[in-house]
């Protein structure tokens, strides 16, 4: 009968305490972004067009977790903050904030409420805006609204390569992989300790 070393037993014991951790982590954290990701969450290419013949322009929103927004529009390059809200199945609501600049002073802040749903097929959205842009004392000097039209930016790819020592690493499983790699180094060095 072959007898085991208790310092062995001690690192094999971390090791596995070690892997199963990181497996839960891993498995919590995939979980979480299935069960709780918004389908409107991420980042779409908008078209907003003015009513009243005013010419389309194209902005770059993203919805984060939590509800806040950020936007960046293509017209004059100032970026929006703001907040979104679920207010039923497809529909959302959301407020931006911005700030118009002349000669690095501030001239004006434009106040955006917006009204989108989203398609079944959660590809698109449509909806409607109101904006107010007031000077820094509080005057209204333009108000108007129009459409919106977003489809989320497919950017990432299926499938991706991380490359870590002599073996590739695959979505979705890189993230657990990672940790079992990292671990396994750890295991080695407190081997060679005893």
């Amino acid at each position: 009968m072959k007898i085991i070393s208790p310092k062995f037993a001690v690192a094999a014991a971390v090791l596995v305490a070690s892997v199963a951790m990181a497996a839960a982590q891993s498995g919590e954290q995939r979980g979480s972004d299935v069960i709780h990701r918004d389908p409107l969450m991420g980042t779409w290419i908008v078209t907003v067009t003015p009513d009243g013949g005013g010419s389309p322009f194209t902005t770059i929103n993203n919805f984060n977790a939590g509800g806040d927004f950020v936007q960046l529009d293509s017209r004059a390059n100032i970026p929006g903050l703001g907040q979104w809200v679920r207010e039923s199945d497809l529909t959302y609501s959301f407020q931006i904030i911005a700030f118009v600049f002349s000669m690095g002073t501030l001239s004006s802040t434009v106040t955006v409420h917006v009204n989108i749903t989203l398609d079944e097929d959660l590809e698109t959205f449509a909806g409607t805006y109101v904006f107010q842009q007031v000077d820094p004392n509080g005057h209204v000097i333009a108000s108007g609204g129009g459409t919106r039209q977003g489809e989320p930016l497919h950017a990432a790819p299926e499938k991706f390569e991380v490359k870590c020592s002599e073996r590739a690493l695959t979505a979705p499983t890189a993230h657990l992989d990672l940790h079992l790699l990292t671990l396994q180094r750890h295991f080695y060095s407190v081997i060679k300790f005893f």
